[in-house]
């Protein structure tokens, strides 16, 4: 299920839309781990985390703001998933002012602070501490186009910046 997937996720609520014009400031997101014991819906019932559980996970949507976060021990800090097309690609994120740290999973290379594929991502003013102990997942991964870095910080992480294809 969509909402065992992040700590906070941004996603439409009825197929072939987008959620739009989120904003997403000032808060810590800790423990989305698939390792962790879960959390409790809104019905009341514990679920566990999805495998690569994330702090904010993304999915079909544009024009999101993340600011002023502290992401720290998920499986994936920020995850945005495309789907390689217009219906399902996400667009105008920008990442600034936030600080990561200790997400990613020891022993393994698939999961990172931040790993986001869209059009237009914009990092600026971060701090990427370094991920997970024993992780050898990177810093920031980003598989998008039109991405623009400025102005962050970089500690750690098997890869610093890891820009690959779309």
């Amino acid at each position: 299920q969509i909402s065992a997937q992040g700590v906070i996720t941004v996603t439409p609520a009825a197929n072939g839309e987008k959620a739009k014009g989120v904003k997403i400031e000032g808060v810590k997101i800790v423990g989305a781990r698939q390792a962790n014991v879960g959390f409790q819906s809104a019905n009341g019932t514990r679920k566990g985390w999805n495998a690569a559980a994330a702090g904010i996970a993304l999915y079909k949507c544009e024009s999101v703001l993340i600011q002023h976060c502290a992401i720290t021990d998920n499986d994936n800090g920020i995850f945005g998933k495309s789907y390689g097309n217009t219906e399902g690609d996400i667009s105008g994120v920008s990442v600034e002012h936030c600080n990561f740290s200790s997400n990613g999973v020891s022993g393994s290379d698939r999961f990172h602070n931040s790993y986001i594929e869209a059009i237009g991502t914009r990092y600026m003013f971060c701090h990427y501490f370094k991920p997970a102990v024993g992780s050898a997942g990177c810093n920031l991964k980003d598989r998008g186009v039109g991405t623009q870095i400025g102005y962050c910080f970089f500690e750690g992480g098997a890869r610093i910046i890891d820009l690959v294809d779309p």
